[in-house]
């Protein structure tokens, strides 16, 4: 893995990326997704030029058809997910991208799209000083309690608390990283 400031140009992205989230103005949205957009694209092509990188999601991102619903699903995770969308997003039925999708990533989709939202909101709490509220929702929660909920299952400690403590263990990332791609600046 690599560290965040390692990339000036990644991190500017980035940083762009969080002052129109915290000022938003006339079109944050579009703004946003744009540099979101960029700082993925800025990720996947270091990763790709790395000689000696091996990622299940670069192998699963050569079905166009899976890759158009996991980019969609990184670009905006905040978004409303099912399988039935994502499926038609794929342009594949729901029994084949089901089956297809746990093949390349080992999990089903809403199970990917929930880790993908709480590595994201991890990396948020972290490195932002916005509200688990604010969070919660720009990940896709409806409630704080209900993210609370997920977070607090999948980190095993609070948003607030996690927050506190400056993250993970060291120990930890390991188990999330070997089953997400590696969504870091995102």
């Amino acid at each position: 893995m690599e560290a965040f400031p390692a990339d000036p140009v990644l991190r500017y992205a980035f940083e762009l990326m969080l002052a129109e989230v915290l000022n938003p103005n006339l079109a944050t949205q579009a703004m946003t997704e744009v540099l979101m957009k960029q700082c993925l694209i800025l990720l996947l092509r270091r990763q790709l030029t790395a000689s000696d990188f091996t990622s299940p999601i670069l192998a699963a991102l050569q079905d166009p058809k899976l890759a158009r619903a996991v980019l969609a699903i990184l670009e905006q995770p905040g978004a409303r997910y099912s399988v039935d969308g994502l499926a038609a997003l794929a342009g594949m039925g729901r029994t084949s991208f089901a089956e297809a999708f746990a093949a390349a990533f080992g999990q089903g989709p809403m199970e990917f799209v929930q880790r993908v939202r709480l590595r994201i909101a991890s990396r948020l709490l972290t490195g932002t000083d916005l509200p688990v509220k604010v969070i919660a929702a720009t990940v896709g929660y409806a409630s704080r309690s209900a993210f609370s909920k997920a977070f607090e299952v999948e980190f095993g400690t609070a948003p607030s608390q996690f927050r506190m403590i400056g993250g993970m263990d060291e120990g930890e990332p390991e188990r999330i990283e070997s089953e997400l791609p590696d969504t870091k600046s995102t």
